[in-house]
């Protein structure tokens, strides 16, 4: 091939890949919801519950922001706020939500020590017009862990989905996807 069409085509795909703005997750977002809404005691979000789910109220310690558990208890979706202070708010301006999701991954690193394996499976996306970065990682007991970090109303979040039991991962993750679709 010569190097006047190696030019031409490199330009082409960059031109192609520019102009496709869109960020696509690995997961698609398309597990039924109810129409009943859980709403956050703490903050000012509210989502639409998933069929086979049900809201819980965090009664020990008030970790979670909104709490939401499949109804055979395999799986659970937890709303966390994550508390930046105003120093870290500007050096983020930007790519916040990327920045925000690297500064969790630094205390899920810290917080697993030795039993650290990394991170996999780490995505930026949009739905509806808004970005989420994603990750994945083992916990202490080697269940897969996906963490989405965004921005809601001027705070941020992160949604982290957990197996309790056999779950289909793919399936957990679609639905925690579904879910941030539904945000209010």
């Amino acid at each position: 091939m010569s190097l006047k069409k190696i030019i031409l085509l490199q330009i082409l795909a960059s031109i192609l890949l520019s102009c496709s703005g869109t960020l696509f997750s690995l997961y698609n977002f398309d597990y039924p919801l109810t129409d009943e809404t859980a709403y956050s005691t703490s903050t000012n979000i509210a989502v639409k519950i998933p069929q086979g789910w049900y809201s819980v109220e965090d009664n020990e310690c008030k970790c979670s922001v909104l709490w939401l558990v499949k109804n055979d208890l395999s799986a659970s979706l937890i709303f966390n706020l994550i508390t930046i202070d105003d120093e870290t708010l500007k050096e983020i301006s930007g790519s916040e939500v990327e920045k925000i999701s690297g500064y969790n991954k630094l205390f899920v690193k810290a917080k697993l020590g030795k039993s650290f394996d990394g991170f996999f499976d780490e995505e930026i996306f949009e739905i509806n017009g808004k970005k989420f970065a994603a990750y994945q990682y083992k916990d202490n007991e080697k269940r897969n862990i996906r963490v989405v970090v965004f921005k809601h109303k001027e705070k941020f979040y992160e949604l982290a989905a957990l197996q309790n039991g056999t779950t289909d991962p793919p399936e957990l993750y679609k639905t925690q996807n579904t879910i941030l679709t539904s945000i209010n």
